[in-house]
């Protein structure tokens, strides 16, 4: 699914820019 794909881009980007 692509959108599965896009999510996890995002949480993983998401939680990069938390753990800053």
């Amino acid at each position: 699914s692509r959108l599965y794909y896009l999510r996890n881009l995002r949480g993983k980007a998401a939680r990069i820019k938390e753990r800053r």
